[in-house]
C-alpha cells in the first residue's frame, strides 16, 4: 500500500474501535511517590484511561460476570456508525489486563464477554486476551472491540512478528 492508502485503512480501523476500562488501583510513573490516582477500597474506578486517567466514577467491585456485562453492555451502546446492524457482524475482542490482573481471571471475564458478544449474533474473531499494554502498578483490564470489515479482517489476521507481539 502507498502512504494514503495505508492511511485509509489506519482511520478507518480508529473509526471501527471503541475500548473501556475498569481499574482497582492507579498507576505510578517512574520516579514518582505516589499513584496518578488512587481507588477507594471496594471500589473500581470505571471508565479510566491506560495512561492513568482516572475513571469517570466510582463503583462496588462486581463479579467478573457483572464486570464483563458492564463492559459490554458500555461498549454496545458506541457501536461505530459503519455498523448498522449487530446479528452477522464479525468483531475482534482485545481484553487487556493492565498489569496487575492474572491471566486465569483474564480468561474468566472473557468467557462471560464471548457468551454476551455472541447472544448478540456476533461472530469474534482471534481474540486476544493477555497483558498487551500494561500500566505500572496499575490493577484494572480494557476491554476493545474491533468492528471488522473484509479488508480490515485480513490485516488482523495476517502474521505479526514485533519484539513486543507475535502472532502466526
Amino acid at each position: 500500500y502507498g502512504l494514503a492508502a495505508v492511511l485509509a485503512v489506519a482511520e478507518r480501523a480508529n473509526q471501527r474501535t471503541r475500548s473501556f476500562g475498569v481499574a482497582f488501583s492507579g498507576c505510578t510513573l517512574p520516579g514518582a511517590d505516589h499513584p496518578l490516582f488512587t481507588v477507594p477500597e471496594g471500589m473500581m474506578g470505571v471508565g479510566m484511561g491506560i495512561h492513568g486517567e482516572p475513571g469517570i466514577n466510582d463503583a462496588p467491585i462486581s463479579s467478573a460476570d457483572e464486570l464483563a456485562e458492564l463492559l459490554v453492555n458500555a461498549l454496545l451502546k458506541e457501536v461505530p456508525q459503519a455498523v448498522t446492524t449487530l446479528s452477522g457482524q464479525r468483531l475482534s475482542v482485545v481484553l487487556n489486563g493492565l498489569g496487575g490482573v492474572k491471566y486465569e481471571e483474564l480468561f474468566v471475564v472473557y468467557r462471560r464477554v464471548a457468551q454476551l458478544l455472541t447472544a448478540q449474533g456476533l461472530t469474534i474473531v482471534e481474540p486476544e486476551v493477555g497483558e498487551l499494554v500494561t500500566s505500572f502498578d496499575m490493577a484494572g483490564l480494557s476491554l476493545t472491540l474491533f468492528w471488522l470489515d473484509e479488508e480490515l479482517e485480513r490485516f488482523w489476521r495476517a502474521p505479526a512478528n514485533t519484539p513486543a507481539f507475535r502472532k502466526g
